[in-house]
Parts: structure tokens; C-alpha cells; sequence
């Protein structure tokens, strides 16, 4: 925390920054980043100007490079995102190594974008991989579960007809788009 010019300066222990009039007026955030582990998933959507994050804390994040700002956010993993059900797996628990109070489950591991079926796809410390609604990140349109590790390579073909997986169980998985 910091005092300058009449605003006040604080960092959250979430990676949130804000600024705030000392008369509590005009709070605004100023920046996020992942808090809690690390950051392992980066995707450049170059036509856009941004960047998508995921990390170890449950959260994806797009932000924006010209305005140094975060534009939209998401979760790796929520109750919602899976109609109200708990995760479960019969999966190995064979993870990557983390320091997050995150469950496994909502810890990201790779991210990637698809211009043409408006996708992000995010993996989390399992192996599973989530597709996500480029426009909401809220909106699951399905879940990938073959692969039996974690996997930090996701990457759609140039075409973007393909998705490509790299997974820690020693595969590379490649799955046709239908829709």
C-alpha cells in the first residue's frame, strides 16, 4: 500500500492492484496477474493485439498488449462450467509439481485460441481439456479427457481443422473439429 496525490495504492494478496481516492471515491483497477502458484499457459492472438494466461490459481485471463490491461477474465474449472457437478476422475494422479492451495483440477496448464470456431481451449493439471467460448469464457462447449497427464502443447493446425495435445503421458493427441 502506498499513498501519492491524494490515491491510494494497493496490491490484494489475489494479484489485484488498484488505485482509490483517500475519500474512497474512484477505486479502479490498474492490473491482476495469477497469485497463487504459477503461470503456466501463454497464447498470443496477434489479429486481436492480446495475450491469454492460465495458471495454477484457476483463472485465464486475456489482456490487452497495447493498453497493458486485463480485458476479460475466466476460471480453469468451476461447479457451473460442469452443470453443477463435482469433478471426478479415474485418472492417475500423476501431476506437474505446484505450490498452489488450488485443487489440481482448477490448476491451468496450456492455452490456446481458434479464430475460426471461436475457442480456447485449457488443460488442466490432469490432462483434461476444457473448450471454452472465446466470447464467454463461462460457456463450456465440451471437455477433452484422453489425455492421462498434464499437457502444456496445445496448438489448433493452421487450417484450425485440428487440435494438437501434448500431453506428459508421453503422447500427442490430435482431434478433428467438427463444429
Amino acid at each position: 500500500m502506498d499513498i501519492l496525490d491524494g490515491k491510494v495504492l494497493v496490491g490484494h494478496d489475489n494479484g489485484r492492484i488498484q488505485t482509490v481516492n483517500i475519500d474512497g471515491t474512484n477505486r479502479q483497477l490498474v492490473n491482476v496477474s495469477h497469485f497463487d502458484g504459477e503461470s503456466w499457459g501463454l497464447h498470443v492472438i496477434e489479429e486481436k493485439g492480446t495475450f491469454l494466461t492460465c495458471g495454477d490459481d484457476n483463472n485465464i485471463f486475456e489482456f490487452s498488449i497495447k493498453d497493458k490491461k486485463m480485458i476479460k477474465e475466466g476460471k480453469v474449472w468451476t461447479f457451473d462450467l460442469y452443470g453443477g457437478k463435482p469433478y471426478e476422475t479415474n485418472k492417475i494422479k500423476s501431476t506437474a509439481s505446484t505450490l498452489s492451495s488450488h485443487p489440481v483440477h482448477q490448476q491451468g496448464r496450456g492455452i490456446t485460441y481458434s479464430k475460426k470456431w471461436n475457442h480456447v481451449a485449457v488443460s488442466n493439471n490432469y490432462g483434461d481439456v476444457a473448450i471454452l467460448d472465446y466470447n464467454d469464457f463461462s460457456k463450456r462447449i465440451t471437455t477433452l479427457y484422453k489425455p492421462r497427464e498434464w499437457c502444456e502443447v496445445l496448438v489448433y493446425s493452421p487450417n484450425e481443422e485440428y487440435l494438437a495435445i501434448g500431453s506428459h503421458d508421453d503422447s500427442i493427441y490430435i482431434y478433428k473439429i467438427n463444429e
